[in-house]
């Protein structure tokens, strides 16, 4: 399961919440999830992510006003293709 997220269309009176660079949550299988760090998932998404598409092994993240961002799945990690 993966979370991604941030909004930076906030009212002023509580400023932008953009603390998540994105969170995976791995399944057994079975019902349970166990959170991976992002450093071990290998995900930082940076921005107010507004879509997310797969195409085969690639994860395309649509950002607010920034250009699209592309991780490959790689054995259930996240790489940025070069």
């Amino acid at each position: 399961l993966l979370l991604a997220g941030n909004q930076h269309q906030a009212r002023l009176r509580f400023g932008r919440y953009d603390a998540n660079y994105g969170v995976l949550l791995q399944g057994d299988g079975k019902g349970k999830f166990t959170y991976v760090p992002p450093g071990q998932a290998g995900l930082a998404i940076k921005g107010d992510v507004r879509s997310v598409l797969q195409l085969n092994n690639t994860l395309l993240f649509g950002l607010n006003q920034q250009p699209l961002k592309a991780f490959k799945i790689n054995s259930g990690k996240f790489e940025r293709p070069l």
